[in-house]
């Protein structure tokens, strides 16, 4: 997160990931946030098995950091 001051603003959903981005995509208010030297990061949680074939899962992270570009 470089060495900027700022706020984090953080968006966690557990499914859906590509709608929640869309959304914050499209979104002007997003975009301000980030003029204004803050930072947006959108976390999507989901199961995935440890091992192949296997039965034990592990909650994992799909995690994507926003920037001015992303925006335009």
């Amino acid at each position: 997160m470089g060495d900027k001051p700022g706020t984090i603003g953080i968006q966690s959903c557990g499914s859906a990931f590509l709608e929640h981005d869309k959304k914050i995509l499209e979104s002007p208010m997003a975009l301000k946030w980030l003029e204004k030297n803050n930072y947006l990061m959108l976390i999507g949680w989901r199961k995935v098995k440890l091992k192949r074939g296997g039965k034990a899962m592990r909650w994992s992270p799909r995690i994507k950091t926003y920037q001015i570009e992303n925006f335009k």
